[in-house]
């Protein structure tokens, strides 16, 4: 049927405005509006701003576990509503005041793996260290974790009831790791007990016993009026403790003890070997004496002495006394070469002590030399050239007490077998003389004491 074409013109407007209400009432598919934020207080021109206080912070709810199989869930970033919380430790407290407290603090510090240093600022603040160099952080027993190597000084010492103030504060050295201490350098907490030293010193660190670790070279020190004397220890993580290595042939001493000490550490034919150098006396009534190196190495089970190793000396007395060590200890030829130096070397000086006369002592050093020369020939069987040197001897000294014990000592001479015999004989004749040795009896309380008994006395 055909529509009217008025009835077509007014159902036309008729759905026009259909679609017209509907777009007016929402009736397209809905979208979420967007709200624009406010503007701060800031942006309002002459707004008075107030800081906004904040709402209190809830403690986020942890998740629900997620099922098995189920994809591991990626944690939300955090936003300002939901800040992270990471975990701390407490602040460090204060370093106490008393040695048995310190331990317990050391050994908490050490197992919460605190910053060493925090540690050392509160260690210096509580005055128990006066320098940074006071503290050394090594591994001393191959856990890849360092312990703390502490110079301590002892807050609690009074000076009224020390040393004095010349002497300074006592105090030790601690190695410290989770178990506390591990070592002490001095037992107990009276510090002013101990002997010897006062104030420990970190000489030296190296490896001494050839194990990749490495061991403490430890000093006390020790100054008088005029000398200072070092013993020295080394410290090192053997047979699963700390421990000192060090060991000598004299009983109840284990350090090595020399005076004005100076500490090194030197390879010798592949190994490391410490040097300890000193040996004289600051004082006049010593005499002129004759430094030395003292040399000790790991033997595998300790610290031992290897050798003594005397400085280059141009005085004529020092070297007669280093050809009778020799002879000593049976380095016969050695002894010869010294002994030959003495008296035939026209640059070495010689000293007098105690008195001005230059030639009674030359004398004396001489003479004293050919009797030990003419021995040391007589026991390598050279009977030629002792008989020689006491002929040049008669010419030079004729008449002398020593120059007729040297005569009898080759005139006598029936083998090393009869040795012992002869030179008691010629000890007392010796004896019957006024100081036969003369000067050499006294060059100083630093030197030994040459007289009878020592001129042809043997170990």
């Amino acid at each position: 049927m055909r529509m009217r074409r008025g009835y077509r013109r007014l159902w036309i407007l008729a759905m026009v405005s259909l679609l017209l209400l509907a777009a007016c009432s929402g009736g397209a598919p809905e979208e979420t509006p967007t709200q624009e934020p406010a503007a701060p207080p800031s942006a309002v021109a002459g707004a008075q701003v107030d800081t906004p206080t904040p709402a209190p912070t809830e403690t986020p709810v942890p998740p629900t576990p997620a099922a098995p199989g189920s994809p591991t869930p990626v944690p939300a970033t955090p936003t300002q509503d939901a800040p992270a919380i990471a975990p701390t430790l407490k602040s460090l407290e204060p370093a106490p005041n008393d040695w048995a407290a310190l331990e317990a603090w050391l050994a908490a510090a050490w197992r919460e793996g605190r910053n060493p240093a925090a540690v050392r600022t509160a260690l210096r603040a509580a005055n128990w260290q006066a320098t940074p160099d006071a503290w050394l952080g090594k591994d001393l027993d191959g856990d890849l974790q360092d312990e703390w190597i502490l110079l301590l000084d002892d807050i609690t010492f009074d000076e009224a009831e020390g040393l004095g103030p010349w002497f300074g504060a006592p105090g030790n050295l601690w190695v410290v790791n989770g178990d506390g201490v591990t070592y002490r350098h001095h037992d107990g907490v009276d510090l002013l007990s101990r002997e010897p030293g006062l104030l420990p010193e970190l000489a030296g660190v190296a490896d001494l016993t050839g194990d990749g670790l490495p061991e403490l070279i430890v000093m006390d020190l020790e100054c008088g009026a005029h000398t200072c004397y070092g013993y020295v220890r080394v410290i090192g993580h053997v047979g699963g403790a700390m421990r000192n290595l060090v060991q000598t042939t004299i009983p109840e001493s284990d350090w090595i003890e020399i005076s004005f000490p100076e500490v090194r550490v030197q390879e010798v034919d592949g190994r490391p070997t410490l040097q300890v150098h000193g040996g004289t006396i600051g004082s006049v009534g010593a005499g002129i004496m004759r430094s030395y190196t003292e040399v000790w190495a790991w033997d595998g089970e300790a610290i031992r002495w290897q050798e003594t190793v005397p400085d280059p000396t141009s005085y004529r007395h020092l070297i007669l006394y280093e050809g009778i060590n020799r002879m000593e200890n049976g380095d016969l030829e050695g002894a010869v070469a010294l002994f030959e130096e003495v008296i035939l070397n026209p640059d070495l000086e010689t000293m007098p002590f105690g008195s001005d006369d230059l030639p009674e002592t030359e004398a004396a050093i001489r003479q004293f030399a050919v009797f030990r020369l003419v021995l040391a020939h007589l026991l390598l069987e050279d009977a030629g050239e002792a008989k020689a040197m006491a002929t040049w001897l008669e010419q030079r000294d004729p008449g002398a007490p020593l120059t007729l014990a040297t005569q009898r000592l080759v005139s006598e001479w029936a083998g090393s077998d009869g040795m012992d015999a002869l030179c008691a004989a010629i000890q007392v004749d010796l004896e019957a003389s006024a100081e036969p040795p003369g000067p050499l009896a006294d060059q100083g309380y630093g030197n030994p004491s040459l007289t009878a008994e020592h001129i042809c006395r043997l170990p």
